[in-house]
């Protein structure tokens, strides 16, 4: 299988979706470390590949991803005290091969293959909110003229979110950016990993 979304919580480490080359699939497990077992989960609403996700709160939520053929807009949150899924908001644009980072609360995500509804790509990242379970756009000054930058890595130390390398402008890119939302300072090229991008 290829594709899964890895999401790591409460010291046990969960599978989301992801393909198998026949398919896309909405499995659902868990690996509990402890025991060195894998445990089937409830399976996700829509099956997808290559979404991304992060822990908000008590839920792991699940965003976007590949229905196989479109990037999806979808976005499901799973209660692992409860064993359900629920819905939530989608996002503004479909995106499959994003990134993501949960901050305080708050799930971003940037990147990707992007389509709007109207087909139209947009030059702009996603942050939900889980308290008031909304999703707001922040710019991302660099996706202007190259608005799709699918296969990057996101994280986040301490108060930063880093991005870095993925494919952009139909090039591998070495680049690495520092977004720092808690000042509004968007996002900062910072030392490049190594080569020309």
């Amino acid at each position: 299988e290829t594709g899964a979304v890895a999401i790591v919580s409460d010291g046990l480490l969960y599978l989301f979706g992801g393909e198998d080359g026949d398919a896309v699939l909405d499995n659902s497990v868990v690996y509990d470390p402890g025991t060195q077992q894998w445990q089937p989960l409830p399976p996700m609403p829509t099956a997808r590949t290559m979404a991304v996700g992060g822990v908000l709160g008590s839920k792991l939520y699940v965003v976007g991803g590949s229905d196989g053929s479109q990037p999806l807009r979808t976005c499901e949150a799973y209660d692992p005290a409860g064993e359900a899924w629920t819905d939530c908001p989608p996002l503004e644009m479909g995106r499959m091969a994003a990134g993501s980072a949960a901050f305080l609360n708050k799930l971003y995500v940037m990147g990707g293959s992007v389509q709007g509804e109207d087909g139209e790509a947009g030059s702009y990242g996603e942050v939900f909110d889980a308290a008031d379970q909304e999703w707001t756009p922040f710019n991302i000054p660099m996706l202007a003229e190259a608005p799709d930058w699918p296969y990057l890595g996101v994280s986040n130390v301490e108060t930063h979110i880093y991005a870095l390398g993925g494919e952009h402008g139909g090039q591998m890119s070495d680049a690495l950016y520092v977004y720092r939302p808690l000042v509004y300072q968007f996002f900062i090229p910072a030392a490049s990993a190594g080569g020309g991008e």
